[in-house]
C-alpha cells in the first residue's frame, strides 16, 4: 500500500484539522493520507496550489485516490485535468489519479462558478441568509452549526470540536472564480457520495451534478450515506469503507 495516497481537497473555510476523525481512521489501517491546507486565494489560486501538489505525487510514482469534499471538488476539476492514471499510462508516464471520489462535492462544467450552480439552484435568497460577505470582499458562514450538521448531532463532542477548526473568513474568489481547464471527472473514474441530510449541498443539487456527468457520457458510481455536510465526521465510518471499497481495486 505504500504507493498509494489518498489525496483530501478540504472545503472552504475547513482545515487539515477539520479531517482528523477521518484521516486518524484511515492512518490507523496503513494508508497514506494527505490533507494540504489550502492557500485560500480563490478558486484558481487554489486550483494551481492543488494542482502543483498532485502533480508532485503522480511523477514520484504515486497512485492516488482524490477524496474532494463541498468547495474541493471545483478546486480538482481543473487540478487534476491530465493527471489521470489512464492517460499517464498511455504517455508511459508514471502514478496518476486512480480514482475521485465526490464527498458530497461540487463536481462541475468547466467554466462554472459556485455562484452559478447557486442561480442555477435559485439558492441565492437561500445563501444570503447563510453567508455573509465582509468588507474586504471574503465570506463568512453565519451560523456553521446549523448550515453544516444535522441537528441530531448538535451538541455532541466531535462535532462541536470540528468547528471549532474553521477559519472565519474565505476568500470571495472561491464563489466566482469559474472553473479552471478540462473537467478531470471525465478522464477520472468517479464515485460520488451522496449525503442524504445536506441542507448546505442539498440532495436536488447533488444527484443534477451527477445527471449531468452521466449526461455527458460518464460512468458514476453513487453511495448513499445518511449524512450532512461534514460525513468525515458525522458518518466517518461509512466514509471508511467507502474509501476501502475503493481502495481496494488498485492495491
Amino acid at each position: 500500500m505504500s504507493k498509494l495516497i489518498i489525496l483530501i481537497f478540504q472545503a472552504a473555510w475547513f482545515t487539515a484539522a477539520s479531517y482528523r476523525p477521518l484521516t486518524d481512521a484511515l492512518t490507523a489501517l496503513g494508508y497514506d493520507v494527505q490533507v494540504p491546507e489550502l492557500p485560500d486565494l480563490g478558486l484558481h489560486g487554489d486550483t494551481a496550489f492543488m494542482r502543483s501538489y498532485a502533480t508532485n505525487l503522480v511523477d514520484a510514482g504515486h497512485s492516488v485516490i482524490a477524496l474532494t469534499h463541498s468547495y474541493g471538488g471545483a478546486v480538482a476539476n481543473g487540478a487534476l485535468t491530465g493527471l489521470g492514471a489512464r492517460q499517464r499510462s498511455r504517455q508511459n508516464l508514471p502514478g496518476g489519479i486512480v480514482h475521485l471520489v465526490y464527498m458530497t462535492a461540487y463536481a462541475l462544467p468547466r467554466d462554472t462558478s459556485l455562484f452559478d450552480k447557486a442561480v442555477e439552484m435559485d439558492w441565492l435568497q437561500r445563501n444570503m441568509r447563510m453567508f455573509k460577505l465582509h468588507d474586504d470582499g471574503t465570506w463568512g458562514v453565519v451560523d456553521p452549526r446549523g448550515m453544516l450538521v444535522a441537528p441530531r448531532w448538535h451538541g455532541k463532542p466531535e462535532v462541536e470540536a470540528l468547528l471549532g477548526t474553521m477559519v472565519g473568513s474565505w476568500a470571495g474568489g472561491s464563489v466566482t472564480e469559474k472553473t479552471v481547464g478540462e473537467e478531470a471527472w471525465r478522464d477520472i473514474p468517479v464515485t460520488y457520495v451522496y449525503a442524504t441530510e445536506d441542507i448546505c449541498l442539498s440532495m436536488d443539487a447533488q444527484t443534477s451534478m451527477v445527471a449531468y456527468m452521466r449526461g455527458q457520457g460518464v460512468e458514476v458510481e453513487t453511495v448513499e450515506v445518511e449524512a450532512d455536510h461534514v460525513p468525515q465526521v458525522t458518518a466517518t465510518g461509512r466514509i471508511v469503507e467507502v474509501l476501502e471499497m475503493v481502495a481496494g481495486r488498485y492495491v
